[in-house]
Parts: structure tokens; C-alpha cells; sequence
């Protein structure tokens, strides 16, 4: 049996954060919790729009540990709260030698058929950041903030690949 759920997407409420349960915490607490840790590999992202407006969808492999419950999720769809997501997508721009490839997409909302931005990075690069919840005079009753966990690291994804064929297959090697 596997020690995580699988989601189509992850998002604060699908790891079962409730807004409600974070302010009475922080409220308590009267300091910055940190409530959940989130990892992955990504190279690129999409620009949605939704009920909230719009926010970016990044793309590839992510966990997502919500540290109140201590369960585990995963998917191959991430979405952060904005300042999260503005965060990692200054490190995918800064750990990028090259301009990011930027393309319009169709896609289908609500309203009908709408074009949306993705952006695509020459690097994956692998992160992991804590959310955490600080005390504010909001509405909400506390704002996010993100705390690196690790040095963030960038690859090509295709380097261990290619690692493994040239020592699978030396000849391989002698001809690229």
C-alpha cells in the first residue's frame, strides 16, 4: 500500500488545510507556522485562470506533506499560494541560462475556449519549501510565506539517461 495519495492536482485545501483551522493556529501560536512542505522537479508552468483569478499551474513531479496531519501527497500538477508561486518562479528564471520558452495554449474554461501562457525552461530544477502561515491583521487572519528547505538544485533532464545508455552501450558513446 502506498504512504501517499495521489491527487490531480495539489493545492493547499486538496492536502486538507483549512483557512479556518490555519488562523485559529496562528492565532494561538501568535507566531509563524510553518504547515506544510512541499518538493518536486519542475521546468515550466502555465498561467490558468480561475474562480480566484488567475495563478500558475507548475508542471512535473511534486510532494506535498501537510505538517499538522503529516500526510502525503503527490502529483504531476501544483498550484501555491501566490507568493509561494511568485518564489519558485523567480528560482526556475534564475537557475535558467537561457530565456524561458514562451508559448500561447488552448484551453477550455468556464466561459469557453481561452488561450493560455506556458512557460518552459531549458532546466528542471528540484526544490523543496516550507508554507508557512504568519500572523496578520487580514481578513484571513495570516499571510503566507515560503522558506527554502534546501539549496535548490538544476539539471538537464536528460543527463542520467544519457549516463546510462553510454554505460549500457559503449559504442553508443564513440558515435555523440
Amino acid at each position: 500500500m502506498a504512504d501517499f495519495s495521489y491527487l490531480s492536482k495539489i493545492t493547499i485545501a486538496k492536502i486538507g488545510l483549512k483557512p479556518v483551522e490555519i488562523k485559529i493556529l496562528v492565532e494561538s501560536q501568535k507566531e509563524a507556522c510553518p504547515v506544510a512542505r512541499v518538493l518536486g522537479r519542475t521546468s515550466g508552468f502555465q498561467v490558468v485562470s480561475g474562480e480566484l483569478g488567475e495563478s500558475n499551474r507548475f508542471d512535473g513531479e511534486f510532494e506535498a506533506i501537510n505538517i499538522l496531519s503529516g500526510d502525503v501527497f503527490r502529483s504531476k500538477n501544483l498550484f501555491l499560494p501566490q507568493l509561494a508561486s511568485d518564489l519558485l518562479e523567480g528560482i526556475l528564471q534564475g537557475a535558467n541560462d537561457k530565456e524561458a520558452q514562451k508559448f500561447e495554449v488552448d484551453a477550455q474554461s468556464k466561459k469557453g475556449p481561452v488561450k493560455q501562457m506556458k512557460v518552459k525552461f531549458e532546466k528542471n530544477i528540484e526544490f523543496a519549501i516550507d508554507l508557512v502561515a504568519i500572523p496578520s491583521k487580514s481578513q484571513t487572519g495570516y499571510e503566507w510565506n515560503a522558506q527554502p528547505v534546501i539549496e535548490v538544485k538544476t539539471e538537464d533532464p536528460f543527463k542520467v539517461l544519457k549516463a546510462g545508455i553510454k554505460k549500457a552501450f559503449p559504442s553508443y558513446s564513440k558515435k555523440k
